[in-house]
């Protein structure tokens, strides 16, 4: 299994942004497919009825959600929120478990609170019109360029992988491949 990150690393920054728009960090899409089961946020001020989704690009300038969970409140300053202690859980009690392909983004959004945010040479931020759009299909969402967001995501890709020929084969095309020839 391979190491799947997407986003921003969760540090302080010099300005912030209303999550009470739909958020999408444009920045570091998710470099494998699988599961991501750690969540990084910097809070600047509490956050309250926090949700956070994997967002694939559904149209020209229009998103969808590929996956989402709630996570309820979240306190002033850097959060790991993964499988594994505590704080690791959604306020539903159920593990962190965000399916993921690659080049699919993380957004946020909450009913109140800022995320830290910077300018900076970047992707960008996608943003919507003030409103929560978690879940949403063909969403349009606006590019502020050159914006980072302390929002990101870590996990692990699924399933089988082996060597043909000294070549890892994990897909086959585009598919992930669970069992060939009786092989799992």
């Amino acid at each position: 299994m391979a190491t799947i990150t997407m986003g921003s690393p969760a540090i302080n920054r010099i300005n912030s942004q209303s999550i009470t728009r739909t958020l999408i960090n444009a920045n570091n899409p998710a470099n494998e497919a699988g599961k991501i089961t750690s969540i990084e946020i910097y809070a600047d001020g509490d956050m309250t009825a926090v949700e956070i989704a994997i967002f694939y690009l559904h149209s020209a300038g229009k998103y969808s959600t590929r996956s989402n969970v709630t996570i309820g409140n979240v306190s002033s300053g850097e959060h790991s929120i993964s499988n594994g202690n505590p704080i690791t859980v959604d306020f539903e009690g159920k593990p962190i478990s965000l399916s993921v392909n690659i080049g699919d983004l993380i957004g946020i959004y909450g009913t109140g609170g800022a995320v830290d945010r910077t300018a900076a040479t970047s992707t960008g931020m996608l943003f919507s019109a003030v409103g929560d759009y978690i879940p949403c299909v063909g969403t349009a969402f606006t590019l502020s360029a050159s914006q980072i967001i302390s929002l990101g995501g870590t996990g692990a890709t699924l399933g089988w992988s082996h060597k043909w020929n000294g070549v890892t084969i994990s897909k086959w095309n585009g598919q992930v491949i669970s069992k060939l020839n009786g092989l799992q």
